[in-house]
């Protein structure tokens, strides 16, 4: 079953309007799970804890912690950002980290186009082995095959919230597998590889920027 998170702003000093924001985050919760998903929305995990502006340290833990369902969120995955997202610290934040998380779709609830993370997020070391794959003879597809590619992997996980978890979880992870090596392949059509297979055997002991400097 794919999960869903509920972000967008809760505080409001007038208690009323936190009152309203939360009721309309339980409403967008609800519609999520109709649709299907397992859904979190902090707005009700916390709802009017504090009467009072919250002191900075228990509000810092909130966030944290709504941080933690974030980062805990899977390819297929969905961030629903409500309507004023982009005013609320909290909500800015937790959008900042969906970015982080590969294959994860995030959804604005004021038309804006959905955004799909992509499932191969590149990394710094991700340069070092694409070189090591050209060197070893791998050559990486064309651009429009890595792209075609990277939407084929987005919706076979998505589709995979229609299957039965045992199946999906063995497909998402057949598939994480085929998107860490578009990762790399990726990295290889960006930046030229460099032969340093033979170096490294050499030298393991010798970073790739001490031999490249």
């Amino acid at each position: 079953m794919q999960v869903a998170y509920v972000s967008g702003p809760y505080w409001a000093p007038w208690w009323p309007s936190r009152a309203l924001n939360i009721a309309r985050a339980a409403r967008s919760a609800w519609s999520l799970w109709r649709q299907g998903y397992a859904t979190i929305c902090p707005h009700t995990n916390s709802a009017l804890l504090s009467l009072l502006w919250p002191p900075a340290e228990r509000a810092a833990r909130w966030l944290d912690g709504d941080l933690a369902f974030i980062d805990r969120l899977q390819p297929g995955d969905l961030v629903l950002m409500l309507r004023g997202w982009q005013h609320s610290p909290g909500a800015r934040a937790e959008h900042q980290r969906a970015h982080d998380r590969p294959g994860v779709t995030i959804r604005y609830a004021d038309g804006q186009p959905d955004y799909h993370v992509p499932v191969a997020l590149v990394t710094p070391h991700d340069a070092t082995v694409a070189r090591l794959l050209a060197e070893a003879g791998a050559t990486a597809p064309p651009a429009d095959a890595l792209a075609a590619l990277d939407e084929a992997i987005a919706e076979t996980i998505t589709a995979t919230g229609r299957l039965d978890p045992v199946v999906a979880s063995v497909v998402r992870s057949t598939v994480l597998a085929a998107g860490t090596l578009l990762r790399y392949w990726r990295v290889a059509t960006v930046e030229p590889a460099q032969p340093v297979l033979r170096e490294v055997l050499a030298s393991p002991d010798q970073t790739i920027e001490e031999r490249q400097s």
